[in-house]
């Protein structure tokens, strides 16, 4: 069986920054497509900070607020138990799942890691999800954490993964917005998501999240889009030909390069973070200290641009940039300029802070076996 395509699909567009929580729908607007509903809906974005997205979902017969990250970098919903050991001071608002209140205990346990240190385990688990709409989705599949270690969060209760599909649902292998469209919720096999820009330690409720729709508004007139193949069956991933740092080639090889909004920083290998590291002490003065995950230094001159390189699937080059204003941290007061980065085992991870402030939209759409994310 010939397995179909996945694709992604990049719009460059005149937009800006942002990272972003969500309150709920704005709108809902139905019309009538071929004698039958053609159901979409719109929902207020609200930006932290330039920080992370928080999706508010009732859990639950209880209704219980969990506000969770929105994060296409992984894909599985998961949220604090009112027990969970090691999650002091963190995920302010808890479940506590029972039998009565429509929650189903599996009896399976697994664990997740993140790149920030964050370590979850806990019990795979089933519960009916309600967005503010009214919008539910029956028996969503979740991990139930009951265990934490070096965790490392802000405002959120746990992370709503908006990855290509869901693990944990082995009957369909489906994630939540494919669950939405075969229940006839939307319209079509997709969403949209429009990041805006805000400054530094303020928030903003201008970024938008599209179910079953794509919002021309949000869509510069002289976009340019392009598709490209996605390299990976769980995440939104695409395959660079080639990266270079200030005109200077840091990998010649084809690397996988992750469209996460579910963190604020970059993560490289350490290969490309090697060569990184020379041309910024040698040229810029700026030192990596590996605790922190970070460089600095006095802010003397520009610092250099990322260009990352790809071929999309009509094997046209698109070069996608990645200026020093959107990946760099400027403290005017010491003049100093820190670039935080992580270390990886592999793959590029490009988060949401320079994705939007790289003037793009991200969209991801799933028909026909086919995903599109721009």
């Amino acid at each position: 069986m010939i397995k179909p395509q996945l694709s992604v699909l990049i719009a460059s567009l005149l937009l800006a920054t942002c990272l972003a929580q969500l309150s709920f729908p704005i709108t809902k607007v139905q019309r009538k497509q071929n004698g039958s509903r053609f159901l979409q809906k719109q929902f207020n974005v609200t930006n932290y900070f330039n920080n992370v997205y928080i999706l508010t979902i009732l859990v639950g017969y209880s209704q219980t607020q969990i506000n969770v990250q929105l994060d296409t970098g992984s894909y599985v919903l998961w949220f604090a138990s009112n027990t969970c050991s090691g999650c002091q001071g963190h995920y302010p608002n808890r479940y506590y799942c029972q039998a009565s209140d429509g929650c189903i205990l599996s009896g399976t346990q697994d664990e997740l890691s993140f790149g920030d240190g964050t370590d979850v385990s806990g019990t795979i688990s089933q519960v009916p999800i309600l967005f503010a709409d009214r919008t539910q989705i029956n028996n969503q599949y979740f991990l139930y954490v009951t265990y934490g270690k070096n965790i490392i969060s802000g405002q959120e209760d746990g992370i709503f993964g908006l990855g290509t599909m869901d693990p944990y649902n082995k009957q369909l292998n489906q994630n939540w917005v494919n669950i939405l469209f075969n229940n006839k919720v939307i319209s079509a096999n997709q969403f949209s998501l429009y990041l805006d820009n805000t400054a530094n330690n303020q928030q903003s409720s201008n970024s938008r999240l599209m179910l079953g729709s794509i919002d021309n508004q949000y869509i510069q007139p002289n976009a340019k889009t392009s598709t490209f193949a996605v390299t990976s069956t769980q995440q939104w991933t695409i395959s660079a030909s080639k990266v270079s740092f200030g005109g200077k080639v840091v990998s010649s090889s084809p690397v996988d390069v992750l469209i996460d909004s579910g963190t604020s920083f970059m993560a490289l290998p350490k290969s490309i973070l090697n060569s990184i590291t020379q041309i910024l002490s040698d040229t810029y003065q700026m030192t990596y200290d590996s605790n922190n995950g970070g460089f600095t230094g006095t802010c003397g001159q520009r610092l250099p641009t990322f260009s990352f390189y790809f071929l999309d699937v009509n094997q046209n080059k698109v070069t996608y940039t990645l200026e020093p204003e959107f990946y760099a941290l400027y403290d005017p007061t010491q003049n100093i300029c820190t670039f935080i980065v992580y270390i990886q085992k592999k793959g590029v991870s490009l988060s949401s802070t320079p994705l939007k402030i790289v003037k793009k939209i991200t969209l991801i759409q799933q028909n026909n076996g086919q995903k599109y994310m721009g």
